[in-house]
C-alpha cells in the first residue's frame, strides 16, 4: 500500500493562534505550527507545511531574520519547549526545554561542578564558578510531538552508576555513569518480552530488580537489558496479573509484596545456577496500600483498618505480624 497524499486534521475546538506575517507568507502557531502563502488575487491562504500537530502553542512568536522562535507544550511534557525554526521549511535550529523537573541534582567536588539530570534524560554539567550553562552536555530525548521519557526514581547501583526509571515505560531505564565526563548516559529497555513492568525497579548489587505483571521478578543488567539470573516466580493462577508494589532492597535481600496475597523475602542464589529465590514468605493481615519499608528487623506496611489507615509491623525473618501504629 502506498500513500499518495494526506490531509491535516482540523482542530476539534477553537484554539488561540499566534500569527507572524512575513511578506506574502504567514506563520501561525495554535495546535500546530503552519506556514501559509498569501494569495491576494484569489483571496485565499495556501498551506505550505504544518508541523507539531496536536501540540499547544502558548505564547506569541518572534521573527528573527529567516527564523521564527516559538513556545509550545508537547504532549506529555511537564514543561514548555522553546524552539527556533526556519520559516522556509520549519526545520529546527535549536530547542530548549524549560521548567522540566530534575530528579538528579548533585555536586561533584572532584570536578567542582553541579550535575543535573532532567526527567527528559538531559544531562547538565554546570561549573560551580559560573553557575551557567547554555545547553545540555548530553541528550537522549529527540524532538517529537509526544514526550517519550519521564525519568524519575534515581537508584544508585553498587558500582557507582545510577539508574532512573521511565514513568511512561517502566521497562526502560536511564543508565548514568557519574565517573565519566562524556557519554555518561543512555536509555536502555529491559528484555521483558510480552509482560509489563508497572513499578520502578530496585537495585541489587550492580543489577536492577524488576517485578512484572506476569508474576515473575527479574534481575536485569542495566548495561544491556539482559537477565542476570533466573527469575523468581510465585505460585499464581494461569493468566493472573500480579500488581506488585515497588520492591525494597535491604542488605542483599529484596522485599516484595503484591499487596493482598503474600509478602516475600527474596535472595540471589548462585547454585545450581544464578537465580532469585524466596527465602521467606507470609500473608498480610490486610491489604497493603503502599510500598513497604524495611528498618532493622522489621518490615512496615500501610493497611486499612475499620477506623482508618494504620502502619502494620512484620517480623523481617518470617513476616509474623507485630504492632499496629
Amino acid at each position: 500500500m502506498k500513500t499518495d497524499a494526506s490531509m491535516i486534521a482540523p482542530s476539534k475546538s477553537p484554539i488561540p493562534g499566534y500569527p507572524i506575517v512575513d511578506g506574502a507568507m504567514v506563520v501561525v502557531g495554535g495546535d500546530r505550527l503552519s506556514l501559509f502563502d498569501i494569495q491576494t488575487a484569489r483571496e485565499q491562504l495556501n498551506r505550505r507545511w504544518s508541523l507539531h500537530e496536536s501540540e499547544t502553542f502558548v505564547a506569541p512568536m518572534l521573527k528573527l531574520g529567516n527564523a521564527v522562535i516559538h513556545t509550545r507544550r508537547r504532549r506529555g511534557s511537564e514543561g514548555v519547549t522553546v524552539s527556533a525554526a526556519t520559516i522556509e521549511k520549519g526545520e529546527m535550529i535549536w530547542r530548549n526545554d524549560i521548567a522540566i523537573p530534575s530528579p538528579v541534582l548533585n555536586f561533584e567536588p572532584t570536578r567542582n561542578q553541579i550535575v543535573g539530570i532532567t526527567s527528559l534524560g538531559d544531562v547538565y554539567r554546570v561549573p560551580a564558578q559560573t553557575g551557567l550553562v547554555d545547553r545540555p552536555n548530553e541528550m537522549v530525548e529527540v524532538d517529537g510531538a509526544e514526550v517519550a521519557y519521564a525519568f524519575s526514581d534515581p537508584t544508585p547501583l553498587s558500582d557507582g552508576r545510577v539508574v532512573l526509571s521511565n514513568q511512561r515505560d517502566r521497562a526502560q531505564v536511564l543508565l548514568f555513569n557519574p565517573r565519566q565526563e562524556t557519554s555518561t548516559s543512555r536509555a536502555i529497555r529491559m528484555d521483558i518480552g510480552d509482560a509489563k513492568a508497572l513499578v520502578p525497579p530496585a537495585a541489587l548489587g550492580a543489577g536492577v530488580v524488576m517485578p512484572l505483571d506476569s508474576g515473575q521478578v527479574q534481575l536485569f543488567s542495566p548495561e544491556n537489558g539482559k537477565a542476570l539470573a533466573l527469575p523468581f516466580q510465585p505460585e499464581t493462577t494461569p493468566g493472573t496479573k500480579v500488581a506488585w508494589r515497588k520492591p525494597v532492597v535491604a542488605g542483599n535481600e529484596v522485599f516484595l509484596t503484591d499487596g493482598q496475597q503474600r509478602l516475600y523475602r527474596v535472595a540471589l542464589k548462585d547454585q545450581p545456577q544464578p537465580h532469585l529465590e524466596a527465602v521467606a514468605s507470609g500473608k498480610p493481615v490486610a491489604e497493603l496500600l503502599e510500598t513497604i519499608a524495611v528498618a532493622g528487623d522489621t518490615v512496615y506496611g500501610v493497611v486499612r483498618g475499620t477506623s482508618g489507615d494504620m502502619i502494620q509491623a512484620f517480623n523481617r525473618n518470617d513476616f509474623a505480624p507485630g504492632k499496629e501504629i
